[in-house]
């Protein structure tokens, strides 16, 4: 037998009692179509009942009354009921990040269709108002002011849109040197968050600081979106382009006095007061090491008061070098004349300048072993020069400083107390004497 099976509208079902309206009075469930797009069950098929959408927390959530029954949704306008490819398997509830209608059917398939629903979002309707962005009552701060009660308002420096994890605003923020931009978004549980707010101000730029690392001059300025440029032009403007050099890494010194000026320019065509700052290699220079005797005179020890140093010697008469062998513990005596060299090399410092160390070690004469240059300043040593003036032998020293004369058996025969300019030697016995590390025959 031939049975007529009749469709009611979903307003005729909820009427009936059929269906029921949800019954959170405050969820909107959109604006429903009875007619656009529902299917025609043939002889013999059973109505599927019509799934139900809440909307909560922004989401859309879909439910069917039919256990038996999947639910599928499209926001593509137009489709049909049936075509795979357009709908999606309803799994979750679905978020809505903008103006959107979806539309649902329930489906216990082989054309066991509901009517399909449908539910539309306007964005603006759920989004929170934006807040007020303005120069501070004290005129040196930018203060934000909600548009709603029940908000949090949440902001950046940085030129960045606020997002959930953003700074919370709970005082003005104080502007600073140069441009001073704050960006602003109120968010509100429930709705989406706002439209960004923002407002700029600009007060008196900052010059950028210099620092000295690793042996660079380190250029920062505090602003937002500025850079740096730099010349060692004593001269130059700002305007003239030609003259700088966009600052992007440190500048490298070298053990010469340098000078370099500098400016802050930000994008808008402001720019800084220019600065300048001179190095000064000395500052960063390793102090020299002491070469000495040990306490028991069985060796040599060099010594350093240099955080971190590493000191490298020679014993050959050539100057040290960071290839050169490393310094760990006292060095054996040899016999005979020689000179030892040493140098100091420390992180982010120059070298230090070269220390030499003459001594004449003879043990068969039963002497303690001799230093012609222990009784000289490290720092004078280099300024003592041995010369002859009218056929008289004698040192030129650049400041005062004691010197000892010993004889080849190591035993010190004269002291030399030394004035700046030339100093005559003493008359000694004809012989090899060493003075200040020169080999002098009287």
């Amino acid at each position: 037998m031939v049975r007529n099976i009749k469709f009611l509208s979903l307003s005729a079902l909820l009427s009936l009692g059929i269906l029921t309206a949800a019954a959170d009075t405050n969820v909107s469930t959109g604006d429903w179509d009875d007619n656009w797009g529902g299917s025609t069950p043939g002889f013999g098929v059973s109505f599927v009942a019509n799934p139900t959408g809440t909307f909560t927390d922004l989401r859309l959530a879909l439910a069917s009354p039919d256990p038996d029954a999947a639910i599928y949704w499209t926001v593509r306008k137009g489709a049909t009921i049936g075509d795979g490819a357009e709908w999606t398997l309803y799994t979750a509830p679905i978020t809505f990040t903008g103006d959107a209608t979806v539309s649902y059917y329930a489906s216990r398939g082989l054309g066991e269709n509901s009517e399909m629903q449908q539910f539309s979002l306007v964005y603006a309707d759920y989004q929170t108002a934006a807040p007020t962005v303005s120069l501070g009552a004290d005129g040196e701060s930018i203060a934000i002011t909600a548009a709603e009660e029940g908000t949090t308002l949440r902001y950046t420096t940085d030129g960045s849109d606020p997002n959930e994890t953003s700074a919370v605003y709970t005082a003005p923020i104080a502007l600073r040197p140069g441009r001073t931009t704050v960006k602003a978004r109120a968010f509100k549980a429930g709705f989406f968050p706002s439209e960004v707010a923002q407002h700029s101000e600009v007060r008196g730029i900052e010059p950028p600081a210099a620092k000295v690392e690793n042996l660079s001059v380190v250029l920062t300025v505090g602003l937002d979106n500025a850079k740096i440029y730099w010349t060692e032009s004593a001269t130059a403007l700002p305007e003239e382009t030609s003259a700088w050099t966009l600052y992007t890494a440190p500048v490298a010194m070298t053990e010469a006095e340098r000078t370099l000026r500098f400016f802050t320019a930000l994008a808008d065509g402001q720019n800084s007061a220019v600065e300048s700052f001179t190095f000064d290699p000395a500052a960063y220079k390793a102090a020299a090491p002491e070469i000495r005797f040990t306490a028991d005179k069985t060796g040599i020890e060099i010594l350093s008061e240099v955080a971190a140093a590493e000191i490298r010697f020679t014993t050959d008469g050539t100057d040290p070098d960071e290839a050169s062998a490393a310094y760990y513990s006292a060095l054996d005596l040899e016999e005979g004349s020689h000179t030892v060299k040493a140098r100091v090399f420390a992180p982010g410092m120059f070298a230090s300048a070269v220390v030499r160390f003459d001594y004449t070690h003879n043990p068969r004469s039963g002497n303690d072993p001799v230093s012609a240059l222990e009784s000289i300043n490290a720092d004078s040593e280099a300024a003592l020069a041995l010369t002859t003036e009218g056929g008289q032998p004698g040192l030129v020293a650049a400041a005062p400083a004691r010197v000892g004369i010993y004889n080849l058996s190591g035993a010190r025969v004269a002291t030399l107390d030394l004035a700046p300019g030339f100093n005559p030697l003493p008359s000694l016995e004809h012989g090899l004497y060493i003075v200040a590390g020169f080999k002098v025959v009287f």
